[in-house]
């Protein structure tokens, strides 16, 4: 993602390091945090990033430390 694409509105940044991480390397502002070893719990119903795109029409970029956990699988 190129750094202009940060603060756009139409994007949901959406965070998945864990909070080690987040301390050690900084944040983003105006990120979700969503680590991903509890993404699973966070996109049940009733979960965090289930109920926050409900209905929201951003489009939703993952990020992580290395790119291995926010990758497309392919």
């Amino acid at each position: 993602m190129p750094i202009e694409s940060l603060g756009r509105p139409d994007l949901l940044l959406v965070d998945l390091r864990e909070s080690g991480e987040r301390a050690k390397h900084g944040m983003l502002s105006g990120a979700l945090h969503a680590p991903y070893p509890s993404i699973d719990e966070s996109l049940q119903p009733g979960g965090m990033l289930r109920e926050v795109c409900r209905g929201d029409r951003r489009r939703i970029v993952f990020f992580c430390a290395f790119g291995e956990r926010s990758g497309d699988g392919g």
